[in-house]
């Protein structure tokens, strides 16, 4: 399937991008060959095949050990690694100026 350059530039506008004229012409041939794939499956004969919810026919999924509650980390262990720390709190720059009322 063919996919044009305008068609390309409403869907990065729909999804808010912006792309450079080099990104739009990757984003057209990656979506070019996902739609030629699709049209591949869609060929296929899936007459004979009942429908599922999902790959794993139903069965259920194994965990990978019981459900236990384990001990936290606790605030020691937690800030060591922190590039700054005050208290028990991290400390990180301020993102939103205080209004002055």
């Amino acid at each position: 399937m063919n996919i044009s350059r305008e068609q390309i530039d409403r869907i990065a506008e729909l999804a808010h991008l912006e792309l450079a004229p080099a990104e739009a012409e990757a984003m057209r041939h990656d979506l070019e060959a996902i739609l030629s794939y699709v049209a591949v499956l869609q060929q296929l004969d899936t007459s004979g095949l009942e429908p599922m919810s999902h790959p794993g026919g139903g069965a259920p999924l194994p965990l990978p050990r019981r459900d236990e509650t384990q001990p936290g980390l606790g605030a020691a262990a937690a800030l060591a690694g922190a590039p700054a720390s005050g208290g028990q709190c991290f400390k990180v720059p301020r993102v939103i100026e205080r209004l002055e009322s």
